[in-house]
């Protein structure tokens, strides 16, 4: 039951992230939706996994699917055809798909260290790129 359960979190999720942008779509548009439809709820989802722990296993599930989105997210950015000409977003992108799959498998062990740890990671990994890309220098902190 676990394992099926998984799967059909996991294949919705995927669905989410194949469907981020429609094709055509410029960078700026792509990155506004796959962070409007992925990244934050999945973050979101992350955060809210410190301050009120998973108790079962179902919830185990959850959070390692949400972590996985992130994952994948990180790989639709690492993928974008500006990333290619910017090596510090190619730097943040990987760094986020790193902590991202630490969250998986901290999840996948129903560690909770661990998933703190690495949701301090996704933390940086979003200050720093929001601070050059987004928010002109300014932290995320302010």
């Amino acid at each position: 039951m676990k394992r099926h359960l998984a799967a059909a979190v996991i294949g919705i999720s995927s669905a989410t992230v194949l469907c981020a942008a429609a094709p055509g779509d410029s960078d700026r548009a792509k990155v506004i939706s796959l962070h409007a439809q992925v990244i934050t709820p999945a973050s979101d989802a992350l955060f809210r996994a410190e301050s009120q722990p998973a108790a079962t296993p179902a919830q185990w599930v959850q959070v390692a699917t949400r972590a996985a989105d992130l994952s994948r997210a990180a790989k639709e950015l690492e993928s974008m055809e500006s990333a290619k000409s910017q090596p510090a977003w190619l730097q943040f992108a990987r760094a986020l798909g790193a902590a991202a799959e630490r969250a998986v498998r901290a999840a996948q062990a129903n560690n909770q260290d661990g998933l703190v740890s690495a949701n301090g990671d996704v933390v940086s990994v979003c200050e720093d790129c929001h601070a050059k890309y987004r928010d002109a220098g300014r932290s995320m902190k302010q």
